[in-house]
């Protein structure tokens, strides 16, 4: 017997295909970013120890893992701070040590100028 409830129409089957669509795009829930602000005034000792206390405090898991910092250099201009200080730089690396990553490296690839190393000297680093 004919049952006119059950047809598949083209509807049915636009509305399905939506559906899945909008299905497979649902994002899975990321974890929670956790960020923190903290004064540090000069670029010292103090700036070392305020920077390893912070991630600890964020409960940062370094142990055994690969870390890469990229400090955003730019350009280079004596008379400005354009870059992220070297000094910054240098006390996330050594606080990433102390939370017993195997291995530190600082990444760059500024778009405007080509030769990294020339920047990244001029800057400091």
């Amino acid at each position: 017997m004919f049952c006119a409830e059950r047809i598949v129409t083209r509807r049915h089957v636009i509305a399905a295909g939506g559906t899945l669509l909008l299905a497979g795009c649902a994002r899975r829930r990321e974890p929670e970013r956790r960020v923190a602000i903290a004064r540090a005034p000069a670029y010292g000792q103090d700036l070392y120890d305020r920077m390893y206390r912070v991630l600890t405090e964020l409960g940062t898991s370094a142990r055994g893992k690969r870390v890469v910092l990229k400090p955003n250099l730019v350009e280079f201009d004596a008379a400005s701070a354009i870059n992220t200080h070297p000094v910054f730089v240098h006390a996330a690396l050594e606080a990433f040590r102390r939370l017993g990553a195997a291995d530190v490296r600082i990444a760059e690839g500024p778009g405007h100028r080509r030769i990294t190393l020339d920047l990244a000297d001029a800057a400091g680093f």
